[in-house]
């Protein structure tokens, strides 16, 4: 009797290996082939797949664990969910599920010149808008234009396809980007739309769109900061930031190695006058345009000293001379520019005089000419 139990406990370990054998069988994998334990949460296990549906673990299980999880049977090419009647396949053609799928969206908005609205009423974008919207199983769609991003139509459109003069809100839209050019900085502004088309069955796309931040015969998409300084341009863009407006105004130097200007007499007769033209200026060399920002301009009749500054701009105001720019930069002394030096409500020299120059950049004084005899 006592030799009876070791013989029985042998043989329920062999039955039990067996079986568990025939039960088990290959362990069902998650798609990236890990094991998957049984009544795992299904957040933890977002997709299936098992070799064959003799893998699949019992449905619904124990709890539900498993009701609601949805396996792909690999050697049948099939979907099978867990519901609660058990395992159901997935019929992926024309009588089961279909996928609904958005439209096909394509939009294009032009900016147009338009000079009907003033500063004491609602500015709106006025511009061309073309769109285009076709959903794949061919329900009614519906377009508008989102102009602030948020996900919301703000502008309704009346058929799929088209083209209209459209108004938009004017704020919202604005996008600006920092540039730096040969050491002047810009201020890039243009606009971005969302266009949104949405199927009979709710299923949307949307699209965004560029477009120049208005259209004007005197204005263009790049501002530099004479620009951003006039009245106009926090009237039209008072939606660009402060943050942006500093660093467009914040002054560039560069570099001024290796300049060298040469002054002359500006050929123009002297007077008693208090606005002649005493001096003629040029580069003999400039590596590059030099901010004028940056620039130190003095000049000396041997007895006083006089700090010049650049014609039109506020600092000239209350300058003994001035600067008088033939170039196409306001903001720069472009490498090729003729500058002239001229009184400015004062009689520097009434006859002949020998005129010292010194011209300094961001600290640096340039290479040139250093005196002028003007008559």
């Amino acid at each position: 009797m006592k030799n009876t139990l070791p013989a029985i406990l042998l043989i329920t370990l062999m039955l039990s290996l067996s079986v568990a054998g025939c039960l088990g069988g290959t362990s069902p994998e998650a798609s990236d082939g890990t094991e998957i334990e049984l009544g795992e949460p299904l957040d933890d296990w977002p997709t299936y797949h098992v070799a064959s549906a003799s893998n699949l673990p019992t449905c619904p299980g124990a709890n539900d664990a498993n009701l609601g999880k949805l396996y792909y049977v690999e050697d049948v090419t099939e979907f099978q969910a867990c519901t609660s009647s058990g395992w159901t396949t997935i019929d992926m053609g024309s009588s089961g599920i279909t996928l609904n799928q958005p439209p096909r969206i394509t939009a294009k908005i032009t900016a147009l010149d338009d000079d009907t609205h003033n500063f004491t009423t609602d500015w709106y974008y006025v511009a061309m808008a073309y769109w285009s919207a076709i959903d794949p199983e061919g329900e009614t769609v519906t377009v508008g234009i989102d102009a602030d991003r948020d996900g919301v139509v703000d502008l309704s459109l009346n058929t799929a396809e088209g083209f209209s003069i459209v108004e938009i809100d004017w704020n919202g839209s604005m996008q600006v980007e920092r540039l730096e050019l040969e050491g002047e900085r810009f201020l890039h502004l243009f606009r971005i739309f969302d266009v949104i088309a949405e199927d009979a069955s709710g299923a949307k796309s949307t699209i965004s769109v560029i477009s120049p931040a208005m259209q004007h015969e005197m204005l263009r998409d790049l501002y530099d900061s004479d620009d951003v300084n006039e009245n106009w341009f926090s009237e039209l863009f008072f939606d660009v930031s402060q943050a942006d407006i500093d660093w467009v105004t914040t002054p560039t130097c560069g570099t001024g190695d290796m300049n060298a200007f040469n002054a002359l007499d500006s050929s123009d007769t002297l007077s008693g006058d208090t606005d002649d033209t005493m001096i003629r200026i040029n580069w003999d060399y400039a590596s590059n345009d030099l901010n004028w920002d940056c620039i130190v301009f003095t000049i000396s009749d041997g007895t006083s000293t006089y700090t010049c500054e650049v014609y039109g701009t506020t600092q000239a105001d209350s300058a003994d001379c001035v600067i008088d720019q033939t170039g196409n930069s306001d903001s720069h002394w472009d490498s090729n520019e003729i500058v002239y030096i001229r009184e400015n409500g004062g009689d520097i020299c009434s006859s002949q005089c020998d005129i010292d120059i010194t011209i300094m950049f961001d600290g640096q004084v340039l290479s040139g000419t250093n005196t002028v005899a003007v008559a």
